[in-house]
């Protein structure tokens, strides 16, 4: 289980309510990779949402025509989430993550973070919010390397 001063520097549950927090906590748990570690592959069922804790993840897609990866994101920053498609239908992670260091992560089960959202509807709205604030950061990186690619 993280401490819940941890848990609430999160990028998915920072600014939430202590005793949302706390809930949260409950089912949260601690997860490290070796550098070069998988976490998870794109298209495989998105069973957790996730949050670094120390070290560094690459986000990429891989071209099914050529053995190239295409990076999207790189997260280094403490607390920041990813695996964000674990609470968002269809739930099929939309790349993969690699761990371009020894990685430690917070890690949260889809299903029970769901179940907790519909117990308690105000930690759902506040988690949504925060999910849709991610999606928008990742869509701006994959427009700025597609621009990048075009020009």
């Amino acid at each position: 289980m993280l401490k819940i001063d941890e848990l609430s520097k999160m990028e998915l549950f920072r600014g939430l309510p202590k005793e949302e927090i706390e809930e949260i906590s409950k089912i949260c748990e601690v997860l490290e990779y070796k550098k070069d570690d998988i976490i998870f592959h794109e298209g495989e069922d998105a069973e957790r949402i996730f949050a670094l804790l120390d070290g560094e993840i690459e986000l990429y897609i891989q071209l099914s025509t050529r053995p190239d990866r295409i990076p999207l994101s790189i997260i280094s920053m403490p607390y920041d989430t990813f695996g964000w498609t674990a609470l968002v239908p269809p739930h099929y992670y939309t790349a993969s993550s690699m761990c371009r260091k020894d990685t430690k992560v917070a890690a949260i089960n889809r299903v029970d973070l769901i179940n907790l959202i519909e117990k308690d509807p105000t930690i759902g709205m506040n988690v949504y919010k925060k999910i849709a604030s991610v999606i928008s950061k990742r869509l701006r990186n994959c427009r700025a390397l597609l621009l990048k690619t075009i020009y």
